[in-house]
């Protein structure tokens, strides 16, 4: 979307590539699976206290499924397994395990517009404090405990996103990703411009 506004687009592999790279304005941590949670770990050890600094300095993250988890406190697989430590940038503890849901939901973002994605989500969270970024409104209700709150999934916080939608999620719900390209922009006082017809189309 950014490039249909003109502007040029540059995608880094953060892992591939890390030395020597130039601050980002966003930053994109993917689903995985539980089984990459130990290698997971290890690449936060190298770039734990970058991730922190970039976001005090107006990175935006957007964290789907387990790369959400990762910015949080911690995540293990289990009660037995080993504790790995997050990010730390939003609250959230997570545990690997619990009752799963997999299917699509509907429901709705903290401004009200709809949200549609795939859920496929087994975890246990905990947090404080935490605005969740979708809450469920179908069909998960019964079977699937919620993010940090019932039918709650996901965090929205300043310059951060973290939700267990897949579909992908920016793609079904474009006005995330304008929602990102704008508090981006922002931290370099642009504004956002009209949608292209490009835009518009998709």
């Amino acid at each position: 979307r950014s490039d249909w506004w003109g502007v040029t687009v540059v995608m880094v592999d953060l892992v591939v590539d890390p030395v020597g790279s130039q601050q980002p304005d966003i930053i994109v941590l993917g689903h995985a699976t539980s089984s990459s949670l130990g290698p997971l770990s290890v690449v936060l050890d190298t770039w734990r206290d970058t991730l922190r600094e970039w976001h005090a300095s107006g990175t935006c993250l957007l964290g789907v499924g387990l790369g959400g988890d990762a910015l949080g406190q911690s995540l293990t697989l289990d009660a037995t397994s080993p504790i790995y430590e997050g990010v730390g940038i939003t609250p959230v503890v997570t545990m690997l395990s619990g009752t799963r849901f997999s299917g699509e939901v509907v429901g709705h973002d903290p401004q009200g517009r709809t949200v549609a994605g795939y859920l496929n989500d087994q975890a246990t969270r905990r947090g404080s404090a935490v605005t969740g970024f979708i809450t469920v409104d179908h069909p998960a209700g019964s079977t699937w405990t919620g993010y940090t709150g019932s039918h709650s999934d996901g965090v929205v916080a300043p310059g951060v996103w973290v939700t267990t939608l897949s579909g992908p999620v920016c793609a079904l719900n474009p006005f995330l990703a304008d929602d990102i390209l704008a508090a981006c922009w922002a931290a370099r006082d642009w504004s956002l411009p009209e949608p292209t017809p490009q835009h518009l189309e998709a």
